[in-house]
């Protein structure tokens, strides 16, 4: 590289270095005088609070009234069977009704523990009044609300319970009979 290349090459680097001072110096205080401006410009405004009148309020809380909850007293009709009606229960059912609640037959579960093969009932028990919902297991043999629960098969449990009028034996299937479907049809 020649000397006059050189002298040409140092000039430009240093106009370019110069003009990169003088933009970055440019940039930095125009950016620290527009927020001084601007914290200025809204420093010494005063807002007032928004003003309402009496009238306003109670033509606002008599139009709330309407939407406040009101207490209607209603004959609520119940689910629950009667105790004469629980007791009738009798059969091949898709539900039970025992007290205020009912019973549907959700699944069988075959576990193996400990070398036995064990049946465990998964047995839906719905509250009638409230509506709350409670999927419990019921192993073979066991009480279910009064009854004694027998796994028959992979699709039905026999609940059983000793009466005044003798033995209530009820079939809880998870499914409809075939007699019954083909009667609607």
């Amino acid at each position: 590289m020649t000397f006059k290349n050189r002298k040409t090459l140092v000039f430009i680097v240093f106009i370019s270095l110069a003009w990169v001072f003088v933009d970055a110096n440019d940039r930095f205080t125009n950016k620290v005088k527009k927020s001084f401006s601007v914290k200025n410009e809204y420093e010494n405004i005063k807002l007032n609070k928004p003003q309402i009148s009496i009238f306003l309020v109670n033509e606002l809380l008599d139009n709330l009234k309407k939407y406040e909850k009101q207490t209607i007293k209603t004959v609520k009709k119940s689910n629950v069977m009667s105790v004469v009606q629980q007791a009738e229960q009798r059969g091949v059912l898709p539900n039970l009704y025992i007290g205020n609640n009912k019973i549907i037959l959700k699944a069988i579960v075959h576990k193996r523990s400990a070398g036995l093969n064990v049946l465990q009932a998964l047995i839906l028990i719905i509250n009638l009044e409230t509506g709350e919902q409670e999927l419990k297991k019921f192993l073979n043999n066991e009480h279910v609300l009064g009854y004694l629960l027998n796994i028959e098969k992979n699709t039905q449990v026999t609940l059983t319970k000793q009466q005044n009028q003798g033995l209530q034996i009820i079939t809880l299937t998870m499914y409809k009979p075939m007699a019954e479907k083909n009667e609607k049809h």
